[in-house]
């Protein structure tokens, strides 16, 4: 690489998992149904589930609080073996080179996602139970816009909570990779963002300009 292209980069972020952590707490809340895949008796199992974050030292991600239907046969199984992957991916999108000035690019595929090493603790009890639901439908209809709360279910509440798996799935690690042209120059980085804009990935786009501390057109 030439020393010019070289001084022409001046991203943050060069490194797709040099990512800071309120941008790994936004894609959670921005992208929270998340897959949950464990091991159970010889074979992988996996569901998806909403979950929400809970931050601890720094501000980082200590656990993902979410609720399970009762039925669902993981639940025993991460019960018997709690050790488990949570996958999260946000906005993504192919990019073609038609769309940049420099033809010479090769394709490229944009995308946000955190791979999070969990163990699993269920909770027993009503109030236990009461506080994920409130939790979970509060942060869902406020990200929503919506005004609803569960005490409107009236009884039906009562019944509904009787089949839920509450849990706290505990953070003990993170892979975080942020796939958003941090790594090209100044004007295939703006020639990216136009195409993603042109093309209606208006989401993905501003997670581009965003993540490379460009300003907005």
């Amino acid at each position: 690489m030439n020393e010019k292209v070289r001084e022409n980069r001046r991203w943050p972020h060069r490194d797709f998992a040099d990512v800071p952590s309120r941008d790994v707490v936004a894609l959670v809340a921005q992208n929270p149904l998340a897959w949950i895949v464990s091991h159970a008796s010889g074979r992988l199992i996996a569901s998806m589930i909403p979950v929400r974050a809970v931050l601890g030292e720094g501000d980082a991600i200590a656990r993902l609080d979410g609720h399970f239907a009762g039925s669902n046969e993981q639940v025993a199984c991460l019960k018997a073996a709690p050790d488990a992957l949570v996958l999260i991916s946000g906005p993504n999108g192919y990019m073609s080179p038609s769309r940049l000035r420099d033809r010479t690019q090769a394709p490229s595929w944009l995308y946000a996602s955190v791979q999070f090493d969990v163990r699993f603790e269920f909770h027993a009890g009503d109030n236990a139970t009461d506080a994920e639901l409130h939790g979970a439908s509060d942060a869902m209809e406020r990200a929503h816009g919506g005004d609803w709360r569960t005490d409107e279910m009236g009884a039906r509440y009562r019944s509904l909570r009787r089949g839920v798996a509450a849990f706290s799935a505990h953070v003990r690690g993170a892979s975080v990779k942020f796939k958003l042209a941090q790594d090209e120059r100044d004007d295939v980085c703006a020639d990216i963002i136009r195409g993603l804009e042109q093309s209606g990935q208006t989401e993905l786009a501003l997670l581009v300009r965003r993540c490379n501390n460009r300003p907005g057109s």
